[in-house]
Protein backbone atom coordinates (compact mmCIF):
# COMPACT_ATOMS: atom_id res chain seq x y z
CA UNK A 1 0.00 0.00 0.00
CA UNK A 2 1.23 3.43 -0.96
CA UNK A 3 0.53 6.76 1.19
CA UNK A 4 0.21 9.87 -0.29
CA UNK A 5 2.68 12.22 -0.68
CA UNK A 6 2.91 15.01 1.68
CA UNK A 7 1.66 18.45 0.09
CA UNK A 8 1.36 22.29 1.37
CA UNK A 9 0.86 25.01 0.12
CA UNK A 10 2.45 28.71 0.69
CA UNK A 11 2.03 32.22 -0.18
CA UNK A 12 5.39 33.15 1.07
CA UNK A 13 7.73 33.20 -2.19
CA UNK A 14 11.18 32.90 0.09
CA UNK A 15 9.59 29.26 1.13
CA UNK A 16 8.50 28.30 -1.97
CA UNK A 17 12.31 28.61 -3.01
CA UNK A 18 13.14 26.80 0.94
CA UNK A 19 10.95 24.04 -0.07
CA UNK A 20 11.90 23.72 -3.24
CA UNK A 21 16.03 23.76 -2.48
CA UNK A 22 14.86 20.64 -0.43
CA UNK A 23 13.81 18.72 -2.64
CA UNK A 24 10.50 19.49 -3.19
CA UNK A 25 8.21 20.33 -6.39
CA UNK A 26 5.32 22.33 -7.41
CA UNK A 27 2.38 20.65 -8.17
CA UNK A 28 -0.54 23.55 -8.39
CA UNK A 29 -0.62 26.79 -7.90
CA UNK A 30 -3.59 29.84 -8.08
CA UNK A 31 -5.18 32.12 -6.09
CA UNK A 32 -7.22 31.13 -2.70
CA UNK A 33 -9.31 33.24 -0.95
CA UNK A 34 -8.40 34.22 2.67
CA UNK A 35 -10.67 34.42 5.67
CA UNK A 36 -10.67 38.70 5.08
CA UNK A 37 -12.16 37.09 1.83
CA UNK A 38 -9.45 38.64 -0.18
CA UNK A 39 -7.18 36.30 -2.77
CA UNK A 40 -3.64 35.48 -2.41
CA UNK A 41 -1.48 33.61 -4.55
CA UNK A 42 -0.43 30.47 -3.33
CA UNK A 43 1.71 27.96 -4.62
CA UNK A 44 1.47 23.94 -3.40
CA UNK A 45 4.61 21.99 -3.13
CA UNK A 46 4.64 18.12 -2.60
CA UNK A 47 7.60 15.98 -1.47
CA UNK A 48 8.56 13.22 1.10
CA UNK A 49 9.50 16.00 3.46
CA UNK A 50 7.30 18.70 2.61
CA UNK A 51 5.30 18.39 6.12
CA UNK A 52 9.02 18.60 7.94
CA UNK A 53 10.43 21.44 5.43
CA UNK A 54 7.61 23.44 6.22
CA UNK A 55 7.61 23.00 9.98
CA UNK A 56 11.81 23.12 9.39
CA UNK A 57 11.35 26.61 7.58
CA UNK A 58 8.74 28.29 10.14
CA UNK A 59 11.29 27.26 12.75
CA UNK A 60 14.22 29.05 10.88
CA UNK A 61 13.07 30.74 7.56
CA UNK A 62 16.16 31.06 5.94
CA UNK A 63 17.11 31.19 2.16
CA UNK A 64 18.78 33.04 -0.32
CA UNK A 65 17.19 36.28 -1.36
CA UNK A 66 18.99 36.75 -4.44
CA UNK A 67 18.03 33.18 -5.67
CA UNK A 68 14.33 34.35 -5.36
CA UNK A 69 14.12 34.21 -9.29
CA UNK A 70 14.78 30.19 -9.29
CA UNK A 71 11.63 30.26 -7.38
CA UNK A 72 9.72 32.59 -9.81
CA UNK A 73 11.68 30.41 -12.81
CA UNK A 74 9.78 27.36 -11.51
CA UNK A 75 6.68 28.82 -11.25
CA UNK A 76 6.58 30.10 -14.58
CA UNK A 77 7.54 26.62 -15.64
CA UNK A 78 5.29 24.93 -13.87
CA UNK A 79 2.51 27.23 -15.42
CA UNK A 80 3.57 26.46 -18.81
CA UNK A 81 5.58 29.40 -19.67
CA UNK A 82 9.53 29.79 -20.57
CA UNK A 83 11.78 30.81 -17.80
Amino acid sequence: MTGAVPAVSTANMAEVLYLLDHGNRIIDMGLEPTLEGLSVFMVRLEGERAYDDHSEYLSHPTCSLSRLRFAFNEILNAAGGEA
